[in-house]
């Protein structure tokens, strides 16, 4: 029996081993990785402008292998301007998932705050935390832009609520005024009828006493000249 499948038509294992080639060549090369590819320079700013708290801060990373180090406010380097309470430091180190920051005042002696940071995949990073009072101590810009939001969303719901109080006692005082119009022309109308009714009774009266007066005061004054 003949076979079927010519002698120059590729084998099942050549195709295969062609095709694998082709998958090969067709991904990219990926260079052996050595240290430095791994690298990341991390820049912590650390903004007391607002508690003007610290002293002598320092940054602690949760790698033992990694020394404390000091965070400056002079205006050099990663620092923008001194003695303006953003506290600044640099740091290379090989590149982590993430890691935890504490922030502490070798002066004080005080821990300021801690906190897990998340880190990209980049070669650059500036993070920026917040000195703030309580728990953790430390902010990071998003939870400092909600805070900010929520701050700015309680004074306008009390500016809101001032201004509906100042609307209902405005409103209040103005109604009272219509009140005391309405009861004023009420009194004035029932005194006018009063006094109507008064002088429809009482001057009659008074005449006819007026005339009486005027009929014995004669008499009375003969009789004593007599």
């Amino acid at each position: 029996m003949s076979n079927p499948i010519p002698s120059n038509y590729p084998r099942p294992q050549v195709a295969l081993a062609a095709l694998a080639w082709m998958l090969i060549l067709a991904t990219p090369s990926v260079a052996a990785a050595g240290p430095e590819d791994h690298l990341i320079e991390l820049v912590f700013e650390v903004r007391d402008d607002e508690e003007q708290r610290l002293r002598e801060p320092w940054i602690r990373l949760s790698d033992d292998k990694i020394e404390p180090f000091q965070l400056l406010d002079d205006g050099l380097e990663h620092d923008i301007g001194a003695d303006d309470h953003l506290w600044t430091a640099g740091i290379t180190l090989m590149g982590s998932p993430k890691t935890t920051v504490t922030v502490f005042d070798r002066q004080t002696g005080d821990t300021v705050g801690s906190r897990t940071l998340f880190l990209p995949v980049a070669k650059q990073v500036r993070i920026i935390l917040f000195v703030a009072d309580g728990d953790p101590g430390l902010l990071l810009l998003s939870e400092k832009a909600q805070q900010a939001d929520a701050t700015a969303e309680t004074a306008g719901g009390l500016t809101r609520k001032t201004s509906e109080s100042s609307d209902s006692v405005g409103n209040r005082f103005v109604y009272l005024l219509w009140v005391l119009l309405l009861l004023g022309l009420l009194g004035l109308g029932y005194l006018r009828v009063v006094l109507r009714r008064f002088l429809a009774d009482f001057m009659p009266t008074w005449r006819k006493l007026g005339r009486f007066l005027a009929d014995e005061l004669p008499e009375e004054q003969t009789e004593d000249d007599g």
